[in-house]
């Protein structure tokens, strides 16, 4: 849907975009923070370097994003590689 004002397309729905997978990643990190070691390492490294607990669970949740999404771009449907 194009935008009266500028003529952009907005997308219209959802306020958050894509909240799901932010759930889904908030969920991970929590759970890679408590069990893995590297993962709690790197949250205390960004809180060392004067972020909030808040905003290095934010960094930490980019970096996993960036794992996530070259993972795709390798193999976009893994599923069909198995079947």
């Amino acid at each position: 849907m194009a935008d009266a004002v500028n003529g952009e397309f907005v997308v219209v729905g959802d306020s958050d975009g894509f909240g799901d997978l932010n759930r889904a990643l908030h969920t991970i990190i929590l759970v890679r923070a408590r069990v893995d070691s590297d993962t709690h390492a790197y949250i205390a490294r960004r809180i060392s370097e004067g972020k909030t607990p808040r905003e290095a669970r934010r960094c930490l949740k980019r970096a996993l994003s960036r794992q996530l999404f070259k993972l795709l771009e390798r193999d976009p449907d893994p599923l069909q590689a198995t079947a």
